[in-house]
């Protein structure tokens, strides 16, 4: 190239950059009839709409690489507790009925179950497997534990484990169908790990949850404000309007919880005194997400006020109304319906952002956490942080959230 064409296109790249898209006709190709998405698919367009381009559209992948990796046990610890979960339901058995030796040994007979089912790496030894096995049966004998004691304190009961909705050869509960601001039907599908229902009056109440193998995973309303977590409150959705066809009668959410299968740290005075650990740990797996503060009487039947629930993370105040917005679980019921309908908003705006055909390279960043370091699709985009545009997300408390939803909805 000559030097007068570098300098331009030196030049060109100092002017106003024109973001990426998809023209309308290649869109009709690509999405023909109405789009069907899952929830982590449009988080991860929220995330970055290049992103979900290159994953989804492109489906470019990772440069396959011959190493020895160890069983997923974020899998394991799944189908172990969905076929312990799924056995007790289908015999009409409550948690909080199991003794310790019911429960180890039902998990034991789970893990042989799932030892089946779940392929190990070709290149491990049968010996370790088996010892992984054991391990997941001790670990999820202390989550299990800790359910045991939450579905003590209230009267909701497992109902179904990994339950499809949106897959017509899977049966399940029919898809979560979606019209967009732009007018565009959208159908969603996924999972949901499990599903828990309380009689409360003539009431039939719903929580969902999600098993993560995070440690203490919260739900951050931040995140649901700019729609980059939203798939819990979109299983509530799924569960509000195709209840019915799982049960007879309708469902009325009533929650949406997350289940951490990792234990919290916690400072013991020295390793060996297990009692110290043990007491420790009863602190751990706490469910955390968004409860309907009206019907909590179905999941805590404690009459104590003025004080935290001991299973779950909600703040009574001494008339019995909420205390500690920003730091509860719970919400009232216009803040929880308010949350819904922002959820079912969210995901229709980005189901039009995927059909206009934006797949611009704009990640975000929400305080100090941005997706980027993570991103596979690094060497194809080339974002350099602190050099390209980025969308500068403002950490939002929780009682801010419901401020805006509730302008929004007025």
């Amino acid at each position: 190239l000559s030097v007068d064409a570098v300098s331009l296109r030196a030049l060109a790249s100092l002017g106003e950059r024109v973001d990426a898209r998809i023209s309308g006709a290649t869109i009709e190709r690509l999405f023909a009839g109405p789009l069907r998405t899952s929830v982590s698919q449009l988080e991860t367009y929220a995330a970055c709409p290049f992103q979900y381009f290159a994953k989804y559209v492109l489906r470019l992948q990772e440069r396959a690489e011959a190493t020895v990796k160890p069983v997923d046990v974020g899998q394991v610890h799944h189908g172990i507790l969905e076929d312990f979960i799924g056995v007790l339901s289908s015999r009409g058995q409550a948690l909080d009925q199991l003794s310790d030796g019911d429960l180890l040994g039902g998990l034991r007979e789970s893990c042989e179950r799932v030892a089946i089912r779940l392929p190990a790496g070709e290149v491990l030894s049968n010996a370790r497997d088996a010892y992984l096995y054991r391990r997941s049966a001790r670990h999820l004998a202390r989550v299990i534990q800790a359910q045991r004691r939450v579905a003590s304190s209230g009267s909701a009961r497992p109902r179904r484990v990994e339950l499809p909705f949106g897959f017509d050869n899977l049966g399940g509960l029919p898809a979560l169908e979606l019209s967009t601001p732009a007018g565009r039907r959208v159908l969603v599908r996924g999972f949901i790990d499990r599903v828990d229902l309380a009689e409360l009056g003539d009431d039939l109440l719903g929580v969902v949850i999600d098993y993560k193998s995070t440690r203490d995973k919260r739900l951050d309303m931040s995140e649901v404000f700019y729609g980059l977590s939203l798939q819990l409150l979109a299983y509530l959705l799924v569960l509000a309007e195709h209840g019915e066809t799982l049960t007879g009668r309708p469902i009325r959410p009533m929650g949406a919880l997350f289940v951490s299968l990792a234990s919290q740290y916690h400072r013991v005075d020295h390793p060996a005194q297990e009692e110290s650990r043990g007491l420790a740990l009863k602190g751990s797996y706490h469910p955390r997400g968004l409860l309907l503060a009206e019907t909590f009487g179905g999941l805590d039947r404690s009459e104590e006020v003025s004080s935290w629930s001991a299973q779950y993370n909600v703040y009574r105040n001494k008339d019995g109304g909420i205390g500690r917005l920003d730091t509860s679980d719970a919400a009232s019921w216009s803040d929880f319906k308010n949350t819904l309908e922002h959820t079912r908003t969210k995901l229709g705006e980005l189901a039009d952002g995927i059909l206009d055909g934006n797949v611009a390279v704009e990640p975000y960043r929400l305080g100090t956490y941005s997706p980027c370091p993570w991103c596979p699709m690094a060497g194809v985009c080339r974002f350099e942080m602190g050099v390209c545009d980025v969308r500068f997300l403002d950490s939002l408390k929780r009682s801010e959230v419901f401020r805006r939803l509730a302008e929004r909805s007025a």
